[in-house]
């Protein structure tokens, strides 16, 4: 999916990850054009972007024979051009949550398509956060440690219940407990770093790191990509920790300094 305002007319690619197949889906709608944030939560794809105009949060879906299309939610109710500092899929399908600066987390429920405000409060991670059924939390980089790139989790938040009020704004809860795990995963030298899920309980860090030699503000033409697979497991003192750790580095090449990363799992 391509999102900014020269490339707003190309088509997303939908890759079904159990064939392998790929269908060419609709046309980006012209109000994700300020880089948004993008959730997979059951069968669907939210997208809510960081604009400060209406009908900023849009969801694809697939809608039978006629294909997959976008359809327009209500619009949430925080300020998005203040950029969301974390997001999470619930593992009930069909509620997101996010976090954001000077505003609290809020959830979205698909279902009754309706926001709850949990409090003032926010998830502890940076960028997306993965739910891992073994460790029943969700799992991502946790936000303003010390060192980059650490790997935190965090209990699931309940969905807002049936006693919401009418705007869908709940009394504010308690936030959840978190943890940091003991191992330092990334290197201290990453120039940019990144967490996927590949499925499984496992976990994959991609850490972009120029070459030996050369500084980590340069402009560096061949680049490095670190990969370190690990699970996440409790301890028992009830520690969090980064087992079966695997790491493997690749040289990168072509000016790829120039490409803009995206670390998934298939």
């Amino acid at each position: 999916m391509r999102y900014n305002e020269e490339d707003n007319d190309a088509s997303v690619v939908v890759c079904d990850t159990a064939t392998g197949r790929l269908t060419v889906g609709p046309f980006t709608p012209a109000e994700l054009r300020n880089r948004p944030e993008l959730v997979a939560a059951g069968d669907r794809l939210y997208a809510l972007d960081r604009g400060f105009g209406r009908d900023h949060f849009k969801v694809l879906a697939p809608r039978g024979a006629r294909g997959w299309a976008w359809s327009t939610l209500r619009d949430a109710p925080f300020d998005t051009g203040r950029a969301t500092a974390c997001h999470a899929a619930h593992p009930d399908g069909r509620t997101v949550f996010f976090s954001a600066r000077g505003w609290g987390t809020f959830s979205f429920d698909a279902g009754a398509r309706r926001w709850a405000w949990h409090g003032d409060w926010m998830l502890p991670f940076e960028g997306q956060a993965h739910y891992d059924a073994e460790v029943d939390a969700w799992v991502g980089l946790c936000r303003g440690a010390a060192s980059p790139g650490r790997v935190c989790s965090c209990d699931v938040v309940s969905p807002a219940g049936e006693g919401d009020d009418e705007d869908h704004i709940t009394a504010e809860r308690p936030p959840p407990s978190w943890k940091l795990a003991e191992e330092k995963v990334a290197r201290r030298d990453s120039v940019d770093i990144e967490l996927a899920h590949t499925g499984n309980g496992r976990f994959c860090l991609v850490e972009y790191r120029n070459r030996r030699g050369v500084a980590g503000d340069m402009l560096d033409e061949d680049c490095l990509l670190l990969a370190t697979t690990f699970r996440l497991r409790y301890d028992k003192d009830g520690a969090l920790r980064a087992a079966e750790r695997r790491a493997r580095c690749y040289a990168v090449h072509k000016k790829s300094n120039t490409f803009g990363r995206q670390a998934f799992g298939v």
